[in-house]
């Protein structure tokens, strides 16, 4: 990690750290974002130990008779007193958890997977020999795995690591095969996971890409700390009747907000004003801290007929399990302004051609389908949060791939905050 990440590893590492507070958003004249104070020492007492307390005092706030600025609340005497309280008592309730030390960390594991080049031969290649088969030669996920380097007979296998058994000239030999950048992917996991790295990768990767390694000597360590991951508060479960009568009714609002009229079929060309299809986290982006100015600004700006906001059944679908307040945006939007598409059979066609191409993972297959919507409909735009899979210079390539091999236009991929700049 750089700087930050490195001092907040150091600190939680060695110990020193007793608590973070989450103050009221709001609290500062030039700023709405989210503020946390940190409790330090190096003279923890025992009972802390090993251990971090996280303090939700979000709601502890009283507001001001007038606005200075951004300003619109302050911490009351009792505010700071039971803020002070929680923190003394050093118990879980609703405002306070309590967590080991090692909950916030994380294994950064760089996963690889082998270039296949349908060029390539049986046998170890040199660097530059690599270098023009990359260039010149032609990928595919039937092509032979191209081999960097052969292992001394009386190596052991260990696929997971990086080696391979595999037959060259007839004999049984241990190799280390060229990864093949485009493909690589990094994936997060908790220092607590059960079975550590290997456990991990073998439940979440192995089953969808069979030929993947880890590098053991690149894996970092860092740690983050999500208060919106230990404070949600979830629904609680209703019945099934409650559950279908939602839907029911969901899917009326939805027929009325978006008539038949309005679907959109698979098409090339573009419509006058821009057409920007959105995923689910741009939308869930307008109540969160870190992407709320730009999410809300692109939704404004398709609600003023700037743009039309187009969105598929599987945003519909993902909507139905967020808060109230992100399920809300859709419908404050005027219908003339809305797009849906469908997804259809071409759709999911294309989808599984990404997934079989090795663009994205089969466990990712709904970010797939977004892509394919969004191809398939034509549209100018797609906006997404989605760093990893979605707004990513390699994957964008790799996607565009695909779409050229099946008849479609490239699709551009933006984040809201790059089309916020083009405003």
């Amino acid at each position: 990690g750089q700087g930050e990440s490195n001092i907040r590893r150091w600190i939680i590492e060695n110990d020193w750290l007793e608590a973070i507070v989450a103050l009221p958003a709001n609290m500062f004249y030039n700023t709405g974002i989210a503020t946390y104070v940190w409790v330090l020492t190096n003279r923890k007492p025992e009972r802390r130990r090993g251990k971090v307390q996280l303090i939700d005092a979000t709601n502890r706030f009283r507001p001001l008779r007038k606005n200075l600025g951004k300003k619109n609340c302050e911490l009351g005497e009792d505010d700071i007193a039971h803020i002070c309280e929680t923190f003394l008592e050093f118990r879980e309730n609703d405002e306070s958890k309590v967590f080991d030390n090692a909950a916030f960390g994380y294994w950064k594991v760089t996963v690889e997977r082998p270039l296949r080049i349908e060029e390539a031969e049986k046998r170890a290649h040199k660097a530059a020999e690599i270098r023009k088969l990359k260039q010149d030669g032609r990928r595919s996920e039937d092509a032979p795995t191209v081999i960097r380097r052969i292992h001394r007979r009386g190596t052991e296998a260990d696929p997971l690591c990086g080696l391979f058994e595999d037959t060259v000239d007839g004999n049984a030999v241990v190799v280390e095969y060229e990864p093949d950048t485009d493909l690589r992917d990094t994936e997060q996991i908790p220092l607590q996971e059960e079975g550590g790295i290997e456990a991990f990768l073998k439940r979440e990767v192995l089953p969808y890409a069979a030929d993947a390694w880890y590098r053991p000597d690149r894996v970092k360590v860092g740690y983050e700390i999500s208060f919106n991951r230990y404070f949600y508060k979830p629904e609680p479960m209703r019945t099934l009747a409650e559950i279908q009568a939602d839907i029911v009714k969901l899917e009326a609002e939805v027929a009325g907000l978006l008539p038949e009229s309005m679907v959109c079929e698979p098409k090339t060309g573009y419509a006058t004003r821009p057409r920007i299809y959105v995923d689910t986290s741009v939308i869930g982006g307008c109540e969160d801290e870190e992407f709320r100015e730009p999410s809300r600004r692109l939704i404004e700006r398709c609600a003023r007929g700037e743009m039309t906001l187009i969105v598929s059944a599987v945003t519909l679908d993902e909507l139905r399990a967020a808060p109230p307040a992100v399920r809300e945006i859709l419908p404050s939007i005027a219908p003339r302004n809305l797009e849906r598409v469908e997804i259809s059979a071409d759709v999911e066609a294309l989808a599984d051609r990404y997934i079989a191409g090795g663009v994205i993972a089969g466990r990712m297959r709904p970010h797939a389908l977004h892509i394919a919507a969004a191809t398939a409909a034509g549209v100018d735009v797609l906006a997404s949060w989605n760093f990893r899979h979605m707004v990513n210079l390699s994957r964008i390539r790799r996607y565009n791939q695909v779409n050229r091999q099946m008849g479609y236009p490239p699709l551009e991929i933006r984040s809201p905050r790059e089309l916020d700049n083009e405003e």
